[in-house]
């Protein structure tokens, strides 16, 4: 009883993944419970229908912007400009989608892309140039010149 009870717990928080794991393993090591095991299966069904439904598609520049931060943290660049590109179009006084934009470019090697939209960005806060000199998602430009004057960094040599 205390797995289900576990597991019920799981689903509730929405961890459906950990919830559905939890679930099978009920089934699996309680197999001559029917009162269970009828209830486990009910909660694996919505597990498995919950992670298999898409998520919804963001539509406003906040929403769009969240998920391009997202999937630039899971490492998936090409889809995070897509969403920064999005929510500029929605909201283009945006300065912090600019300066993610900035940063997606870097992480992809679009170094052209990169300072130009990191410049527009500046040019928009200030603060931004501070910023990206700790920003590891600008680790690419480093040693980049053009990078090292538009943020102020001293190279010495």
């Amino acid at each position: 009883m205390r797995a289900f009870e576990q597991a019920v717990r799981l689903f509730n928080r929405q961890e459906f993944e950990r919830a559905r794991e939890a679930f099978q393993a009920v089934i699996e090591r309680f197999p001559t419970e029917a009162e269970v095991l009828a209830r486990a299966r009910a909660y694996l069904a919505i597990c498995q229908q919950k992670l298999q439904a898409p998520r919804p598609v963001p539509r406003t520049a906040e929403a769009l912007y969240d998920r391009g931060v997202i999937e630039l943290n899971r490492g998936h660049i090409a889809p995070a400009i897509t969403y920064f590109e999005k929510a500029l179009k929605l909201d283009p006084r945006a300065d912090h989608a600019v300066y993610a934009l900035a940063a997606a470019y870097a992480r992809s090697g679009q170094v052209e892309k990169a300072i130009a939209t990191l410049r527009q960005a500046i040019a928009m806060r200030e603060t931004y140039r501070l910023h990206a000199r700790r920003d590891p998602d600008f680790l690419p430009l480093y040693a980049n010149p053009e990078f090292q004057r538009l943020v102020g960094i001293e190279i010495i040599e």
